[in-house]
């Protein structure tokens, strides 16, 4: 992990802009507080150590792996997520609006210019240049380590195929260091170097310059650095260098940003108190000693940042620039670099732009500030036991055991270790005596947050109802458990194990993309030396058994706090015995006692067994005090440590690692030759189908010596069958889970040599299997998931009642709870209204309560197995055809119909396509926020364009850039108004939208839409109409360089290819088929603006509106529409928009919910959309490409027929702007 807790307390799906992803965990964290989110930071935990099961009924349990969070908050946010500003304006005293004249520079153009001159390369100045050699063995990048004139050190990373160019700066200062007067400093002055420097001093300049050169840009304050990255098209990235040198040579730090930054980190916080594992972890930090930074609020807020300075007499910004100056200079920053260029070049080019920072003042060249000192949680202030009242139905028992600082201990990783025997989920272990045995949980996790003040490591244990009343049993087992580990002594055979294990993972390891390998490898630089830069935070070099060994001995009862959360403690009473606190800032309410007061003679119970020798002894005991307890164990009545890792895969055959020779000709060669068909005979039932559609490639185009096998089974039916219910759907979501906690156990030691699996069930999809790993496991990876599935079908009893209940609560709880951010709800509630078979949580929880356990267990049979099904595979990687077919043909046999089931005859075909409404006219959700503790409105407005086609994903894609920077512009910088601002294009399934989306407190849901179309109709046209033929061609390469970018990993090129294998392979050639059109003169400016008008402004008809509106406290009448009108001349509707926005208003259909039984009203009267796949240009595109430039018509870019004409009533008002 990360030196803070945030690494293992972040959100399930922070990468994906919330547009598109509409779901997103909502792990919290401590330490890290940001701009906005993306994947990154340190890769161990992410890919090895933490995971944590997530019970969604609606969708595939997933394991949610932890992401740091960015820019945008001190606590994970989503996607293109950005920050928002409260409504009240901050005034600020005085001082300079810019920086110092920063001192002259050669500058990288004036390098080459001297190069051309002399006749020569330029020579670099930097020291301790060396190469990286110690790479893993797929890794085909170049690694350069350097030291600047300045002391700046740089990593430079070429990766030879990579068509983008990447850049982080790490700052060795972080919240920590915050003073203790103006906690959030450190936040607040990553936010500030995004808004304008002397060499260029628009506030959005930056952001703007990534956006139109295809990229992005983002950054997070942690403990003890701050890192800044970006990643832009290969063209632009001097410009970016160059760009991002300048933040930290010359920020302006303007007093009229600071107010606005002020607010939006306000909002920021506002947002990161709604996480429920935040508020915890902040709540257990309280309880350090309040000498150290650990006790500390580290995001900032308005109180912080403005009001308590400011009756203090303290200016921000003057603060600022005093911390700038101290912590930020050369001595203290890493700078990585990551583009195809030679390293001498990226090298010379770091130098150019960051060489010629000035080295600062010797207060900045100190020897880094430590936190060891006072230490945050010594013996005094631990053995504490917290009550705290939490925000989610299902109660957690939070263990935190402290250690010294562990952060130069990667060589050993003992906490990889501790984690492993802890946490393991294997038969007979921990974890499953909590589940299975005794049932007193549903789940077990632990993560670390290390810092110089030293490491806390937590177990998370999530609890049922009887585990909220036997805590102290919970505790006995735990207990119990660590003394035998302690007995024991550190496994060295499993110790060696895990470090094979991490060693096979290191070698082949798929790389991350640009931005995340150059933000990693900086945060890296600040805590290793340039030797183990490669290998420190994956490779497990030298198993350390005393560093185990010290790890375990801090694991007692006298060096441990414990908090019990539930959200009812003050209603159940849980917290009525003590005296009641809040927590600053966060508003948490919690109670603290001593340990040992709450639990008589427990502790002295558990020492004694840590210091006993007897094993049978321990046993009796543990056998007794769960008697005593009144519970009854099934099953293992004793842990089981795990043993050593077995069948390591080694001395692997690369013979089929890369792909054969082949003629490279176009942008989908990128990713190597085409799959193609194997010969496969008729497939046994339950995959009726004669004509099974199997594929198969050998190699890679990357490097790895796995394979993947992706494999689905398919219902046939028939075009008029009726949708999907929601009692089918939660029964297939139930059955998922129980076949889950089924077959985990089993299959934890064989997932544990490097191969893994998914089992997917579907209405629509049907049955699929996901098989990926080394080759030699393979084989017995498929035949024992297999057996386990045919298992699991085969008796419908398989499962125990009491799992059954447990399962059925948390499903109950999940379905009944909010705790996301409301924008989040409001694009489920978009997704129910147009896609066919979706439910509404209030549906899926009523027919929840009709799913029995064994209705769920027979639910893949009977709604699934029982039906015709068509067969589809596609093997990929390092294996020959004999061996694909093998093991592809094991599962196509493997899978046995239970005996009590019946087939039924069927007709039908595949369908390949989730079936979307299409309405009539515009719709309109008015609805309360569905979290009753949320102050934020929400507007969703979504324009829907039609069926998809080659001709409208580009033009709409590029439109989406666009929309993207135009309306976070406007509606987050300028306006500010809400946290969440995002615009863009999306599809959902085959049908393709423009749309726009605010959550805040400034406007009412109402006057939001009205913001939102006025930059539809207003600001959009206009961009469009000034944009220069410069810009077009900027967005255009942006783009065209996307569709280059070869594929980073094998994952990637599976993904590439099974799409289009799950359509017949009809769409092989859909890149090539982009990328013809993109480049051709029917994409222009004034097609650009041509489609706009289309979809915003149309000539005739309605547009196909989508709004979904969340109020707060009360859901208010809907305003007329003379009300409508002032509210859109108010924030700027265009004036030749009024009309067709009245005639909307008119013809809204309003509901006040979203689901199943709304959806089929807005059926009725519009039907859906075409289930059409338009993978070709079409007919007329192909036809003009043939004509002279000169004679070229206007290309529709939807395949879909324009909706009905208005009603009379303003149309003639509307033409299309000149734009």
């Amino acid at each position: 992990l990360s030196g803070s807790a945030a690494a293992a307390l972040a959100s399930a799906a922070e990468a994906a802009p919330l547009l598109l992803a509409e779901s997103a965990g909502s792990l919290g964290s401590s330490a890290v507080a940001g701009r906005s989110s993306a994947p990154g930071g340190r890769r161990l935990w992410a890919k090895a150590r933490t995971t944590w099961l997530v019970v969604a009924v609606l969708g595939v349990f997933a394991v949610v792996y932890c992401s740091l969070s960015r820019r945008d908050g001190a606590a994970p946010s989503s996607g293109l997520q950005r920050l928002a500003a409260a409504n009240a304006p901050l005034p600020l005293d005085g001082g300079e609006d810019a920086a110092e004249q920063a001192p002259p520079g050669f500058g990288f153009d004036g390098l080459q210019q001297l190069s051309e001159k002399v006749g020569e390369a330029p020579k670099s100045r930097a020291t301790h240049v060396r190469e990286l050699e110690n790479r893993p063995r797929g890794d085909r990048r170049k690694y350069q380590y350097a030291v600047l004139a300045n002391g700046l050190e740089v990593l430079n990373i070429q990766d030879s195929r990579t068509l983008r160019t990447a850049a982080a700066v790490a700052v060795t200062a972080g919240s920590f260091n915050d003073p203790v007067h103006l906690p959030g400093l450190a936040h607040f002055c990553e936010h500030m170097l995004f808004l304008g420097t002397k060499r260029y001093p628009e506030a959005s300049g930056f952001d703007n310059f990534m956006s139109k050169h295809g990229g992005f840009d983002n950054a997070y304050t942690a403990n003890e650095v701050t890192v800044y990255f970006g990643e832009v098209a290969q063209a632009a990235g001097e410009e970016e260098m160059k760009r991002l040198a300048d933040f930290f040579r010359a920020p302006l730090f303007m007093h009229k940003f600071a107010r606005k930054e002020v607010r939006a980190i306000n909002s920021e916080h506002l947002k990161n108190i709604q996480n429920p594992d935040r508020r915890i972890l902040e709540t257990l930090n309280r309880l350090a000693d309040p000498g150290s930074p650990v006790s500390r609020f580290h995001t900032g807020n308005l109180e912080t940042l403005f009001n308590e300075p400011r009756r203090r007499g303290i200016n921000p910004v003057t603060a600022l620039k005093h911390y700038f100056k101290t912590h930020y200079c050369p001595s203290r920053m890493r700078v990585v670099t990551f583009s195809s260029q030679p390293l001498h070049e990226q090298l010379l080019g770091a130098e150019a732009t960051f060489g010629t920072i000035p080295r600062g003042p010797e207060a900045c060249q100190r020897k880094r500030e430590t936190f060891e000192s006072p230490k945050p949680f010594p013996k005094s202030r631990m053995g504490k036991w917290v009550v705290i009242e939490g925000t989610e139905p299902q109660p957690s028992l939070w263990i935190q055991w402290q250690c010294k600082d562990l952060t130069q201990a990667y060589r050993s990783q003992p906490l990889e270790y501790v984690f492993h025997v802890l946490s393991y989920d294997g038969i007979d272990s921990f974890s499953r005596m909590l589940q299975d045995s005794v049932g007193l949980a549903s789940s077990v996790g632990m993560f670390e947050d290390m810092s110089s003040a030293g490491t806390s490591l937590y177990m998370v244990i999530k609890l049922t109802d009887l585990g909220r009343e036997k805590v102290e049993l919970v505790l006995d087992i735990l207990y119990a458990y660590i003394a035998t580990l302690v007995r024991d002594g550190v496994d060295m055979a499993l110790y060696r194990s895990i470090a094979e294990v991490r060693r096979l993972e290191w070698d082949w390891n798929e790389p991350d993309g640009p931005a995340d390998t150059a933000a990693d490898f900086a945060e890296r630089m600040t805590r290793m030396d340039p030797g183990h830069l490669l290998t420190g935070d994956m490779l497990l070099m030298h198993p350390g058994q005393h560093h185990a060994e010290y790890i375990l001995s801090k694991l007692t009862p006298d060096n441990m706090n414990l908090a019990l959360v539930d959200q009812g403690a003050r209603h159940t009473g849980l917290l009525k015995d003590y005296k009641l606190q809040t927590l600053p800032h966060w508003g948490v309410k919690y109670g603290v006692s001593k340990l040992f007061t709450v639990m008589p003679g427990a502790a002295e119970r558990w020492d004694k067994w840590l210091n006993s020798s007897n094993a049978t002894w321990l046993r009796d005991r543990l056998r007794r005090t769960i008697a005593d307890a009144e519970v009854l164990a099934v099953g293992t009545r004793f842990p089981k440590a795990p043993g050593p890792i077995k069948d390591v895969p080694k001395d692997l055959s690369l013979v089929n690692m890369h792909v054969k020779k082949f003629n490279a000709s176009g942008v989908g060669d990128l990713f190597g030759p085409l799959p193609h068909r194997i010969e496969f005979g008729a497939v046994s039932p339950p995959a009726e189908s004669k004509d099974p559609q199997v594929w198969y490639r050998s190699g890679w185009v990357t490097q790895s010596p796995k394979v993947t096998v992706q494999v689905m089974f398919r219902p046939l039916r028939p075009d008029d069958e009726p949708e999907a219910r929601a009692i089918d759907e939660v029964r297939l979501g139930m059955y998922r889970k129980l076949l889950e906690e089924e077959i985990a156990p089993s299959m934890v030691d064989l997932t544990l040599t490097g191969v893994g699996y998914s089992i997917g069930v579907d209405p629509l999809s049907g049955l699929t299997f996901a098989f990926t790993g080394f080759a030699p496991v393979l084989p017995r990876l498929v035949a024992t998931v297999l057996d386990q599935f045919n298992r699991f079908n085969g008796n419908l009893n398989l499962t125990r009642p009491d799992r059954f209940a447990r399962i059925s609560q948390e499903a109950r709880q999940h379905l009944s709870s909010y705790t996301e951010m409301p924008a989040h709800y409001a694009l489920m509630d978009r997704s129910i209204l147009l896609e066919s078979g979706s439910h509404s949580r209030k549906e899926s929880l009523a027919a929840l309560g009709n799913v029995t356990r064994q209705s769920a267990a027979a639910s893949a049979g009977e709604l699934l197995l029982a039906r015709p099904l068509q067969f589809t595979a596609l093997g990929m990687g390092n294996f020959g055809e004999e061996k694909a077919h093998q093991i592809i043909d094991r599962v196509a046999s493997g899978i046995r119909l239970p005996h009590w089931l019946d087939v039924v005859d069927g007709r039908g075909k595949v369908q390949y396509i989730e079936k979307i409404v299409r309405p009539e006219g515009p719709v309109e959700v008015r609805a309360l926020n569905p979290r009753d503790d949320d102050q934020n409105g929400v507007t969703v407005v979504t324009l829907l364009n039609g069926v998809a086609t080659i001709e409208s994903e580009v033009t709409y894609g590029l439109l989406g850039q666009i929309l993207s920077t135009v309306a976070y512009n406007e509606l987050r910088t300028a306006r500010q108004l809400g946290y969440l601002v995002q615009a863009g294009y999306g599809l959902t399934s085959n049908v393709d939208y423009v749309s726009a989306i605010v959550q805040g407190e400034v406007l009412d849901a109402d006057d939001m839409e009205s913001a939102i179309e006025h930059v539809l109709t207003e600001l959009m046209p206009k961009k469009l109409q000034s944009l220069t033929q410069e810009e077009f061609e900027s967005y255009k390469d942006s783009m065209i360089q996307d569709l280059q970018e070869p594929p980073m990993s094998p994952y990637e090129e599976v993904s590439h290819f099974w799409y289009p294998v799950q359509y017949d392979g009809r769409c092989f050639h859909y890149r090539e088929e982009r990328m013809k059109y993109l480049k051709s003169p029917l994409v222009s400016r004034e097609s650009l603006a041509d489609a706009w008008a289309d979809i915003v402004m149309p000539q005739q008809g309605l547009r196909r509106k989508i709004v979904i509106k969340y109020f707060v406290d009360k859901v208010p009448p809907r305003p007329s529409v003379e009300e409508a009108r002032r509210s859109w001349v108010k924030q700027g509707v265009a004036e030749g928009s009024l009309a067709l926005l009245a005639d909307e208003h008119k013809q809204t259909v309003i509901f006040d919910r979203a689901d199943a039984e709304m959806r089929r009203k807005i059926a009725d009267k519009g039907g859906y959309f075409p289930k059409t796949i338009n993978c070709r240009l079409r007919d007329a595109t192909v036809e003009a490409l043939a004509l002279e430039p000169d004679r070229l018509p206007k290309i529709e870019t939807s395949s879909t027929p324009a909706p009905a004409s208005r009603a009379p009533g303003g149309g003639q008002h509307l033409g299309r702007r000149p734009l």
